[in-house]
């Protein structure tokens, strides 16, 4: 059992962790390396550490680990976090689908939504 990520890349330019690390609660420290510092609140979902700077990471690793509480807030927004940005990127594939024409006018699912799209209801 894990309570808490660490990604402390050179260089990266994402990772699909950081999202499963949310979607189980849990907070993450990441290098600000890439868009790795995209997807991490620094001091809400977790903390972000320059690249290489070992003592920085040291800090963060010292922060995380002596407020167990700190680490479940942060996980729950993490989560949080993880949902809210799973709605906006629906919201706006659903503005891009509806957007493209079909190829018909006389196409009655020229609107619907592509299978594997979830609709608003989940």
């Amino acid at each position: 059992e894990s309570d808490l990520l660490v990604l402390p890349y050179r260089e990266a330019s994402q990772s699909a962790l950081i999202g499963a690390a949310y979607s189980f609660g849990m907070p993450a420290i990441v290098s600000d390396a890439g868009a790795l510092p995209e997807y991490v609140v620094d001091g809400s979902t977790g903390w972000v550490t320059p690249a290489g700077d070992a003592v920085a990471l040291a800090q963060a690793l010292s922060d995380a680990l002596s407020d167990r509480s700190q680490l479940q807030t942060m996980g729950a927004a993490g989560r949080q976090w993880l949902r809210a940005a799973a709605q906006e990127e629906e919201r706006s594939l659903r503005i891009l689908y509806n957007r493209c024409p079909s190829t018909s006018s006389d196409d009655p699912d020229r609107h619907r939504i592509p299978a594997g799209v979830p609709d608003s209801d989940g």
